[in-house]
């Protein structure tokens, strides 16, 4: 059983559902729901802006912050963006699940298969 990466903090080992992309969203699903991905979200320490113009910026718990621009590929979040701290340029796909008006999760779609439940940060 392999034990997968989840953030800086914390790891899991992953099996079964979690394991098989087929447990996320189809294109479909993803289509249906995007417009509930936009929003400022929190996950332990990391943090994401999703807006509805394409645009977002997101800082993660080891340091690493990046502006850039998300897109629906098929079933998956991509994620193109320019760190800040290394002025690198990241690549991502992710898988989605649970996306509510509140909530939602993402898995990365290539090794390590980090994992993220994001929630609604409440505006103040």
């Amino acid at each position: 059983m392999p034990t997968i990466k989840k953030s800086v903090s914390e790891t899991s080992s992953w099996t079964g559902e979690e394991a098989d992309s087929t447990a996320y969203y189809n294109a479909k699903a993803v289509k249906a729901n995007v417009r509930l991905l936009i929003r400022n979200l929190t996950s332990a320490n990391n943090k994401i802006s999703v807006q509805e113009n394409g645009s977002l910026s997101f800082s993660l718990d080891y340091g690493e912050e990046a502006t850039g621009t998300w897109k629906i590929e098929g079933n998956k979040l991509r994620i193109d963006a320019v760190s800040t701290v290394t002025k690198t340029n990241i690549t991502w796909l992710f898988y989605l699940r649970n996306i509510t008006a509140n909530s939602f999760t993402m898995k990365l779609s290539t090794t390590p298969f980090t994992k993220s439940d994001f929630t609604r940060v409440k505006e103040q």
